[in-house]
Protein backbone atom coordinates (compact mmCIF):
# COMPACT_ATOMS: atom_id res chain seq x y z
CA UNK A 1 0.00 0.00 0.00
CA UNK A 2 2.66 2.36 0.47
CA UNK A 3 3.03 3.05 -3.40
CA UNK A 4 -0.65 3.30 -3.27
CA UNK A 5 -0.23 6.03 -0.35
CA UNK A 6 2.58 7.83 -2.53
CA UNK A 7 0.36 7.79 -5.71
CA UNK A 8 -2.71 9.59 -3.44
CA UNK A 9 -0.26 12.10 -1.92
CA UNK A 10 1.38 12.95 -5.24
CA UNK A 11 -2.03 14.84 -6.71
CA UNK A 12 -1.34 17.65 -3.83
CA UNK A 13 2.15 18.49 -5.19
CA UNK A 14 0.36 19.62 -8.74
CA UNK A 15 2.98 18.21 -10.33
CA UNK A 16 2.04 15.87 -13.18
CA UNK A 17 5.98 14.48 -12.36
CA UNK A 18 5.26 13.40 -9.15
CA UNK A 19 2.10 11.51 -9.95
CA UNK A 20 3.95 9.62 -12.27
CA UNK A 21 6.81 8.86 -10.36
CA UNK A 22 6.12 4.98 -9.54
CA UNK A 23 4.49 4.46 -12.88
CA UNK A 24 5.41 1.58 -14.97
CA UNK A 25 6.63 2.05 -18.55
CA UNK A 26 3.51 0.67 -19.54
CA UNK A 27 1.17 2.44 -17.14
CA UNK A 28 -2.11 3.32 -18.55
CA UNK A 29 -5.20 5.66 -16.84
CA UNK A 30 -8.89 5.19 -17.87
CA UNK A 31 -11.44 7.48 -16.66
CA UNK A 32 -15.17 5.69 -16.40
CA UNK A 33 -17.69 5.41 -16.76
CA UNK A 34 -16.85 5.21 -20.60
CA UNK A 35 -19.87 7.12 -21.35
CA UNK A 36 -17.83 9.88 -20.36
CA UNK A 37 -16.06 9.13 -23.75
CA UNK A 38 -12.78 9.96 -22.22
CA UNK A 39 -10.12 7.62 -24.17
CA UNK A 40 -7.84 5.69 -22.02
CA UNK A 41 -4.42 6.71 -21.99
CA UNK A 42 -0.44 5.71 -21.61
CA UNK A 43 2.18 7.86 -19.04
CA UNK A 44 3.00 11.03 -21.51
CA UNK A 45 -0.78 11.58 -22.26
CA UNK A 46 -1.89 11.22 -18.49
CA UNK A 47 0.64 13.51 -17.68
CA UNK A 48 -0.75 15.87 -19.77
CA UNK A 49 -4.15 15.11 -19.03
CA UNK A 50 -2.69 16.09 -15.20
CA UNK A 51 -0.94 19.24 -15.77
CA UNK A 52 -4.40 20.64 -17.38
CA UNK A 53 -6.20 19.17 -14.37
CA UNK A 54 -3.79 20.73 -12.43
CA UNK A 55 -3.57 24.30 -13.54
CA UNK A 56 -7.27 24.64 -12.56
CA UNK A 57 -6.47 24.06 -8.52
CA UNK A 58 -4.22 26.05 -5.86
CA UNK A 59 -4.36 23.03 -4.44
CA UNK A 60 -6.07 19.65 -5.02
CA UNK A 61 -6.15 16.42 -3.28
CA UNK A 62 -7.07 13.00 -3.81
CA UNK A 63 -8.15 11.46 -0.63
CA UNK A 64 -8.59 7.92 0.23
CA UNK A 65 -11.71 7.27 2.90
CA UNK A 66 -11.06 6.05 6.25
CA UNK A 67 -12.35 2.99 8.18
CA UNK A 68 -12.50 -0.50 7.06
CA UNK A 69 -14.58 0.52 3.74
CA UNK A 70 -12.01 3.07 2.22
CA UNK A 71 -9.25 0.87 1.02
CA UNK A 72 -8.62 -2.65 0.01
CA UNK A 73 -6.17 -4.76 -1.40
CA UNK A 74 -6.16 -7.63 -3.49
CA UNK A 75 -3.16 -9.73 -3.64
CA UNK A 76 -4.82 -11.67 -6.13
CA UNK A 77 -4.78 -9.27 -8.82
CA UNK A 78 -1.95 -6.75 -7.15
CA UNK A 79 -5.09 -4.07 -7.51
CA UNK A 80 -5.59 -1.05 -4.60
CA UNK A 81 -9.31 -0.47 -4.60
CA UNK A 82 -10.65 3.16 -2.66
CA UNK A 83 -13.07 5.26 -2.53
CA UNK A 84 -11.49 8.37 -2.52
CA UNK A 85 -12.79 12.16 -2.29
CA UNK A 86 -10.80 14.68 -4.84
CA UNK A 87 -10.95 18.06 -5.33
CA UNK A 88 -9.49 21.64 -4.04
CA UNK A 89 -9.36 24.99 -4.25
CA UNK A 90 -9.53 26.87 -7.70
CA UNK A 91 -7.21 28.87 -9.30
CA UNK A 92 -8.66 32.43 -10.11
CA UNK A 93 -5.49 33.15 -11.93
CA UNK A 94 -5.77 30.31 -14.76
CA UNK A 95 -7.77 30.90 -17.59
CA UNK A 96 -10.14 27.79 -16.92
CA UNK A 97 -9.86 28.45 -13.22
CA UNK A 98 -10.98 32.02 -13.67
CA UNK A 99 -13.78 31.05 -15.95
CA UNK A 100 -15.07 28.84 -13.05
CA UNK A 101 -14.43 31.40 -10.26
CA UNK A 102 -17.13 33.75 -12.56
CA UNK A 103 -19.49 31.47 -12.26
CA UNK A 104 -19.53 30.92 -8.15
CA UNK A 105 -16.91 28.18 -8.16
CA UNK A 106 -14.19 28.82 -5.41
CA UNK A 107 -13.99 24.86 -4.94
CA UNK A 108 -14.95 21.94 -6.36
CA UNK A 109 -14.82 18.42 -4.98
CA UNK A 110 -16.31 15.10 -6.10
CA UNK A 111 -15.66 11.49 -5.63
CA UNK A 112 -13.96 8.40 -7.39
CA UNK A 113 -13.44 4.81 -7.05
CA UNK A 114 -10.07 4.12 -7.99
CA UNK A 115 -8.34 0.99 -9.11
CA UNK A 116 -5.00 0.70 -8.75
CA UNK A 117 -2.88 -2.17 -10.43
CA UNK A 118 0.72 -2.56 -9.32
CA UNK A 119 3.18 -4.60 -10.84
CA UNK A 120 4.24 -8.05 -8.79
CA UNK A 121 6.70 -6.07 -6.32
CA UNK A 122 4.11 -3.43 -5.95
CA UNK A 123 6.91 -1.06 -6.47
CA UNK A 124 5.24 0.28 -9.73
CA UNK A 125 1.87 1.68 -10.80
CA UNK A 126 1.01 -0.37 -13.98
CA UNK A 127 -3.07 0.49 -14.45
CA UNK A 128 -5.03 3.22 -13.20
CA UNK A 129 -8.74 2.83 -13.58
CA UNK A 130 -11.11 6.51 -12.28
CA UNK A 131 -14.52 5.77 -11.71
CA UNK A 132 -15.94 9.26 -11.40
CA UNK A 133 -19.37 10.88 -10.68
CA UNK A 134 -20.13 11.65 -14.35
CA UNK A 135 -22.79 14.35 -13.36
CA UNK A 136 -19.87 16.22 -10.99
CA UNK A 137 -17.24 15.43 -14.18
CA UNK A 138 -19.50 16.91 -17.21
CA UNK A 139 -20.08 20.22 -14.71
CA UNK A 140 -16.64 20.93 -14.67
CA UNK A 141 -15.97 19.85 -18.70
CA UNK A 142 -18.98 22.45 -19.30
CA UNK A 143 -18.13 24.91 -17.00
Amino acid sequence: LQTFRRYTSAYSTLRPQALAANASQDFSHTVLPSSLLIPSRDLEPFKLHASVIFSIFDSFEMIPELGPNGVHFSPETDTVIAHCKMGGKINGKSESGAKLVKQGLSEWWTECVLFVKMDRTGREVVEVREFVHSAKAEELKKR
